[in-house]
């Protein structure tokens, strides 16, 4: 029975590989297709007579069309996707050394718990330098937190900042401070960013970013919206964000 598996699924393979190069398929080819479907006529215990039956749908002048319907059932009969035959799927996570950028997220009075596990998660993915938690932000000390982080709180640095007004001031001169609000004046998430460190501040869910915070930031950014809301989860945003930031960042080096 394995044996005879192997032999479907070596045909499923072979269908795969000419298909990809339909236009130089030859008769022999379609002669060898033939023959191994109608041998499974006689394979009862594992249901293959459907399979065999398509024996009688190959013949010369067949379309690609055709052909891929071919394809379909014995992708079906092994239980195959796409992703099996040409992805290898990591699930283990890595254990070598993180590579930082040096990108700062500051996340002041954020209300959700979950929404700081998803920024460590992020700031672990992209190799961000730092977090910086300022107001009532809940810490990786939550356990709300570390449901959402999955262990990245420990990957990632992070600190606790009491004077957030202050913290801003004395990197003001070190590092390109970005607030992320809907401002009419904003600056569009692609544009080009300046290559030097950076912070990228965001405020509360509601509420957005103090004005005292925003006169702070050399400048402010957004997220063009096509729907009807004009903003998005802060964490769905500081992915964007981060991600194009990133994107640039390495582009330039």
């Amino acid at each position: 029975m394995e044996a005879s598996r192997d032999k479907i699924l070596k045909l499923y393979k072979f269908c795969r590989e000419l298909e990809k190069k339909f236009d130089q398929i030859s008769d022999e080819d379609l002669v060898l297709i033939k023959s191994t479907l109608m041998n499974l006529a006689d394979l009862e215990e594992l249901h293959t007579d459907k399979l065999a039956a398509l024996s009688t749908h190959v013949k010369k002048g067949m379309t690609l069309k055709h052909f891929q319907n071919l394809i379909v059932p014995l992708e079906r009969w092994l239980n195959r996707t796409v992703r099996d035959d040409e992805f290898l799927v990591r699930t283990n996570d890595l254990k070598s050394e993180r590579t930082f950028f040096p990108l700062i997220l500051v996340l002041d009075h954020i209300r959700s718990a979950f929404n700081v596990g998803a920024f460590f998660r992020l700031a672990d993915s992209l190799g961000i330098e730092k977090i910086i938690l300022s107001g009532y932000t809940p810490t990786p000390h939550s356990l709300s937190v570390q449901k959402t982080s999955l262990g990245a709180e420990e990957s990632v640095p992070w600190e606790w900042v009491e004077d957030l007004k202050s913290w801003l001031e004395r990197h003001q001169e070190s590092h390109r401070i970005i607030a992320w609000e809907t401002a009419e004046s904003a600056l569009s998430c692609h544009e080009h960013f300046e290559q030097t460190p950076t912070i990228f501040l965001f405020g509360n869910e509601r509420f957005g970013i103090e004005k005292d915070r925003l006169k702070l930031s050399h400048e402010v950014r957004v997220i063009e919206m096509s729907g009807i809301k004009n903003s998005l989860n802060v964490g769905q945003s500081a992915a964007i964000a981060a991600y194009e930031w990133r994107r640039q960042w390495l582009k330039s080096h």
